[in-house]
């Protein structure tokens, strides 16, 4: 296979090949491995007869070329690749085309340095070879072949600094009686390559006391204690002390499905992605009942994308949830992203629309893996009041972000996630805030982008009744507005009257 030839080339330091293939083995990729100047000697381990012929046939075909010096070439029975010894670090494992998992996993003796190969999808996922490999090997190139021929690379190399892969951080503060359950949750995958780091935010309550206790007898969780700053400087505070390659975050009142974190890592490392999120839940704290939130679960982000205009829609339509998903702590480094710590609440928004600004690969596990609570006391989410005027100075960083970056199609994404986020804040907002905050949404919409280009954005990037919304927003009508909430406040009430209508008699209200 090309890209495995392609990737022992390009590591100097692998002067022999140890091949263990099955009755399927790749003889053109065979050949190449033999005609490379950097390699010493190649031994292969096969099954099959016919495989065996072909590459008898092979040896003699070099043998008569003669045109180099030819590495030694040696053929076995594929069961004697258990009898040699430990690999060297000049020697890399080539796996293809092998359908038992035993014998993979019995490889494990040989402790290669290096590994790569091929693995056919559905028979062995790459996640659990690198899960079976990773405390020995120190870099794999393993490729997962689809049956539409699509290929998938979990490429990775053990880090210098840390043998931790995900680092989760949860931001405390006053939850201590939801704390246990979220422990529970996330601590039942007993993964030792992932570390919990909970960031005691100045709380009053014992949540602090909490971790101490389930720290004793789990060593992955660690706690972090500064003085409050609020959410966003929790959520920094952890990240910056994280060690994993991914990062994921937790609001402490919510729990998991205990499978999540594998999951979630096992499809960023199976593709190289450098965003994974799945679905969640909504949990009912009054009632105790769930409902899933389907929100861009399927393709092309269910099998992993790389379309810069796939990823951007993520922007606009991918509701603000940060904690379904596990983020490439390099990427976040490098493109500066973190919270914004003078926001108090909703420092979310901004990280949401900057990761996906930037990511250059995403993949999600279409299924609902968070519990995320409802109408819990205290939440953010609650808020109806001048708290939400909050979204004022989130948009003036993300305003500074998309400058920065010079995009046009991310200054139009962000034109959409205003819009949104006014329309969100205003039918939230009590009557006596609505003014107030429809004169700076007013504003903040015609900044960047003037009413007719936010016209042209809209036509096709946002429903009727959110382009009714911006034209309300625009004409600066806050009597018009609130009799807007009305109406679509009530929509749930009046099911029977179809969305069309609507929108038609708040068109006819706006006069546009």
């Amino acid at each position: 296979m090309k890209q495995i030839v392609e990737y022992i080339s390009s590591v100097p330091n692998i002067k022999n090949i140890v091949l263990v293939s099955g009755r399927k083995c790749d003889i053109k990729m065979i050949k190449e491995m033999a005609l490379m100047s950097n390699i010493e000697s190649l031994h292969m381990y096969v099954a099959g007869k016919k495989s065996k012929l072909q590459i008898n046939k092979l040896i003699d075909e070099l043998t008569d070329m003669a045109v180099k010096k030819m590495p030694q070439i040696l053929l076995y029975e594929q069961e004697e690749v258990y009898n040699i010894p430990e690999l060297n670090k000049n020697t890399a494992l080539v796996v293809d085309s092998l359908d038992d998992i035993k014998i993979i996993f019995g490889l494990d003796k040989l402790k290669p340095y290096y590994l790569c190969g091929n693995v056919e999808f559905g028979s062995i996922t790459t996640f659990e070879i690198w899960e079976a490999f990773r405390s020995f090997t120190h870099e794999m190139h393993l490729i997962t072949c689809r049956e539409d021929e699509s290929k998938e690379v979990l490429h990775w190399q053990k880090k210098q600094d840390s043998d931790l892969e995900l680092s989760v951080i949860f931001p405390m503060y006053n939850i201590a009686a939801y704390l246990p359950k979220c422990i529970e949750s996330v601590t039942a995958w007993k993964a030792d390559y992932i570390e919990f780091l909970f960031v005691d935010d100045g709380s009053p309550d014992n949540c602090a006391e909490i971790v101490e206790k389930a720290a004793q007898t789990d060593r992955r969780i660690k706690l972090l204690r500064k003085e409050n700053g609020g959410c966003a400087s929790a959520r920094q505070y952890g990240l910056e002390q994280a060690k994993g390659r991914y990062v994921g975050f937790i609001d402490p009142d919510d729990y998991i499905d205990e499978s999540m974190y594998r999951k979630l890592l096992r499809r960023a490392l199976m593709g190289n992605y450098e965003i994974s999120y799945s679905g969640y839940k909504e949990l009912y704290e009054a009632t105790g009942e769930t409902a899933d939130v389907s929100d861009l679960l399927g393709e092309p982000y269910s099998l992993g994308t790389s379309d810069r205009d796939e990823i951007l829609n993520l922007v606009s339509y991918l509701r603000v949830a940060i904690w379904r998903g596990i983020y490439l702590r390099e990427m976040l480094n490098k493109n500066k992203i973190g919270f914004y710590t003078d926001l108090r609440r909703f420092d979310d928004l901004p990280f949401k629309v900057e990761v996906f600004a930037t990511a250059k690969s995403v993949v999600c596990v279409p299924e609902y893996l968070y519990y995320y609570r409802m109408a819990r006391p205290g939440q953010d989410i609650a808020a109806n009041d001048e708290r939400l005027y909050v979204h004022f100075p989130i948009f003036e960083h993300l305003d500074e972000f998309v400058r920065k970056s010079g995009s046009k199609e991310l200054i139009e994404k962000l034109q959409i996630v205003k819009l949104q986020t006014h329309i969100y804040a205003i039918r939230k907002l009590l009557p006596e805030y609505i003014p107030e905050y429809v004169k700076n949404a007013k504003k903040d919409l015609l900044k960047n982008i003037g009413f007719f280009n936010s016209m042209l954005i809209y036509k096709s990037g946002v429903s009727k009744s959110d382009r009714a919304f911006f034209y309300a927003i625009a004409s600066g009508n806050s009597k018009l507005i609130i009799e807007l909430c009305k109406k679509l406040n009530n929509r749930n009430d009046k099911r029977e009257k179809s969305k069309e209508t609507i929108v038609d008699s708040i068109n006819n209200l706006t006069n546009f």
